[in-house]
């Protein structure tokens, strides 16, 4: 369509009309090009008038037809995405995902800790509201480190409830990027601990789906 890049640059959309001579600055607007993989008026003009054979125009919309349809079948994919079940197991609490190869998730203690408590709690709990749930907190930490003495373990939970620096928030989006790292980004969303700020924050994964298969530790 064009001799040269001073004559392509003239004609390029700047602004995104879904057509295949979108300039596309802002990456997002690639998606919407191809979604629509059209060729506006004016491009079709310059087609005619420029005498393009219509093999290659033809090919041109096999191609954004291909793409649009796979983008499509990877929508409706993702929507239809449902959970699977997550198991909490042993008395050392292994976070596990019997529907996915049964992958574990990873998580030092006090991310644990975190995890799980949320895990008990289907209605969320506010980062200020930490200090409520001590004894509760104190119990999972206790079940789930290796920090030694009975005081290392009470210290280590008033640390984490006293939420300095914006412990818990770092410490949750450590979680939330191993369960992303672990099922992907369209399954986490059933996993992560998430919600809208100043609001309690909460796993949505329906309670019927965990299994707790949990015991305790015989000395």
């Amino acid at each position: 369509m064009f001799s040269n890049y001073k004559e392509l640059h003239a004609v390029v959309h700047e602004e995104p009309r879904g057509c295949m001579n979108d300039l596309c600055l802002n990456k997002r607007n690639i998606t919407f090009k191809l979604r629509t993989g059209d060729i506006c008026e004016d491009c079709q003009k310059i087609i005619h008038e420029k005498e393009i054979d219509i093999f290659l125009v033809q090919q041109v919309f096999r191609i954004f037809n291909g793409i649009r349809s796979e983008m499509q079948y990877m929508q409706r994919f993702k929507s239809n995405l449902s959970p699977g079940r997550l198991m909490v197991k042993g008395y050392n609490r292994k976070i596990l995902f019997p529907d996915f190869d049964y992958r574990e998730l990873n998580l030092n203690p006090l991310e644990k800790t975190i995890y799980l408590l949320y895990l008990k709690h289907p209605k969320g709990i506010r980062f200020s509201n930490f200090p409520l749930y001590f004894d509760e907190i104190y119990e999972i930490y206790n079940q789930v480190s290796s920090a030694g003495s009975l005081p290392q373990i009470k210290n280590n939970v008033i640390n984490l409830i006293q939420n300095e620096d914006g412990g818990i928030s770092q410490k949750i989006s450590r979680v939330n990027r191993k369960i992303i790292d672990l099922l992907g980004e369209d399954l986490a969303r059933f996993y992560k601990i998430d919600g809208p700020k100043a609001e309690p924050r909460q796993i949505l994964l329906d309670r019927n789906m965990v299994i707790w298969d949990i015991e305790e530790e015989i000395f």
